[in-house]
């Protein structure tokens, strides 16, 4: 299958036209048959170039992973957070901070966990 690649472009609207011939790479076509007898077509496309010409690259926010795992609790973190985990009744279980990966163990049920002002809701089984 015929490819092609397209060059760098500036924000823009550009026109394509496919030429699709069956007998004749030429692309004035075959003089001796109509591109119709042969059952070829054109296509014409418009394409639209939106993205800017240059790379901007922004900094990833930082990730933040919490989630409950065989009567554990993971936290998973690319930066330092202070960690609070509440019961369903609002009461306070532990404190700690995690930097990289903590794991925490728990009893089956449902736990809130908050870090920094990022809240959880965990379910341990």
């Amino acid at each position: 299958m015929p490819s092609f690649v397209v060059p760098a472009l500036t924000p823009g609207k550009y026109v394509i036209r496919v030429k699709a011939d069956w007998s004749s790479i030429d692309p004035c076509g075959n003089p001796n048959q109509s591109i119709v007898s042969n059952r070829g077509s054109f296509i014409d496309m418009t394409l639209e170039s939106v993205y800017p010409t240059k790379l901007q690259l922004t900094e990833t926010a930082p990730t933040l992973n919490v989630y409950g795992a065989d009567s554990r609790i993971v936290i998973e973190t690319t930066e330092n957070k202070s960690i609070e985990l509440f019961d369903t009744m609002g009461r306070l279980l532990k404190t700690c901070s995690c930097d990289g990966v903590s794991v925490l163990n728990f009893a089956q049920g449902m736990y809130i966990v908050r870090a920094n002002e990022q809240v959880f809701k965990v379910v341990v089984k």
